[in-house]
């Protein structure tokens, strides 16, 4: 069957509907401020060593669920299982593949169907804003999507694809969207500039050069193949380029109910994610092989260590907290959030680190001295 690209309306009673967010002001928006700070520093000197507190967390001694979104980026969560570190952390766990729909991810977290995950930024901040029961809890890593042309087209920037139909895997509201939207605001362009359209990813290549698509979003891991046969080329990326390679592309998500009920629990779950994170980062092949092992990834040694290594596994909770605030400010100038969302407000309940910078990095240095046997 021919696949067809689907045109895709960017109008604004769409948007409305689609990004819906909260606001909140006052004092009763101060006084929720100063009890969420209050509360992440309690979170963060929770005593993971009190064994008698830790009996009395209502997921004590019980399997919890991992969900793992099958992308290799947001991998850690599942790699943490199969070295052993949830393990290490007196934690027993059950990951299970909730694919890769973003949506799907969110709403499996927020009804308890697994308590941890990984997922991006961009899919993960607008159902939040809507009352999504999740919270993010730490960093995952950078990069990993970048918008694609046809090598031998004439696009060189954002700004050339003004009028044309630019292609969002996912379709408008969705995560590619939102990457797409930043990436036009860093350039001053409008969020109208662009005919946004909609086919999947294996339709893509053969929509280019049928002259239906003109530029798409793509993981770089999808994309790698194409790029080094020279079909397709890069003109904006949130893996390679300086404005964007530092920011967080994903984040460790938490069921909001479980993280709160179960704060030591909840902190031996995001030591263990984190340490993989560093192990990865710094094991990059023997990672890899794991990864390939287990059926988290598919490909060549040679594309996915090289595609690991572009990505920064450790990213640092400062660089996160300003990924988050930029993240925020620009969906509202965007019309992704409301423009009567309180950001302050909203980045207390988006964001609640369970490990502080120095903790983070007591476990990064785990991570990089384990050695699998």
């Amino acid at each position: 069957m021919k696949k067809r690209v689907v045109s895709v309306l960017l109008a604004a009673a769409l948007s409305a509907s689609l990004f819906a967010g909260c606001g909140g002001s006052g004092e009763s928006t101060k006084k929720e401020e100063g009890a969420v700070e209050e509360t992440k520093k309690e979170s963060t000197a929770v005593d993971i060593n009190d064994e008698e507190a830790w009996k009395k967390e209502p997921m004590y001694g019980k399997t919890l669920v991992v969900g793992y979104s099958g992308a290799s980026c947001t991998g850690a969560c599942y790699v943490a299982d199969l070295v052993g570190f949830y393990e290490e952390e007196g934690v027993d766990v059950e990951v299970i593949r909730n694919g890769g729909n973003s949506t799907d991810i969110m709403t499996g977290l927020s009804s308890g169907k697994f308590v941890l995950t990984e997922n991006h930024i961009s899919a993960a901040t607008v159902p939040i804003a809507n009352g999504i029961e999740a919270t993010m809890v730490g960093t995952a890593q950078t990069g990993c999507q970048s918008l694609y042309v046809l090598s031998d087209s004439e696009y060189k920037t954002t700004k050339d694809l003004i009028g044309k139909n630019v292609n969002v895997i996912h379709g408008v509201g969705s995560q590619d969207h939102n990457i797409i939207l930043r990436f036009m605001a860093k350039d001053g362009l409008a969020a109208n500039d662009y005919n946004f359209v909609s086919t999947e990813a294996s339709a893509v290549v053969q929509g280019m050069k049928n002259g239906e698509i003109d530029a798409s979003l793509l993981p770089d891991m999808f994309a790698y193949s194409f790029v080094k046969d020279g079909t397709l080329r890069y003109i904006r990326s949130i893996t390679w380029d300086d404005d964007f390679k530092e920011e967080p592309c994903c984040t460790i998500l938490m069921n909001t109910k479980f993280m709160k009920e179960n704060p030591i629990t909840a902190k031996k779950m995001a030591r263990a994610t984190a340490k993989a994170s560093a192990w990865i980062d710094t094991h990059i092949e023997e990672a890899t092989q794991v990864m390939m092992d287990n059926d988290l990834v598919t490909g060549d040694m040679e594309k996915l260590s090289y595609l690991h290594r572009t990505y920064d596994w450790t990213v640092t909770n400062e660089k996160c907290e300003a990924t988050l605030k930029n993240i925020i400010k620009d969906y509202k100038e965007l019309g992704i959030l409301k423009d009567s969302l309180n950001e302050e407000e909203f980045f207390s309940e988006l964001w609640y680190p369970i490990l502080s910078q120095e903790e983070l990095d007591e476990v990064w240095t785990e991570g990089e001295q384990f050695v699998l046997e």
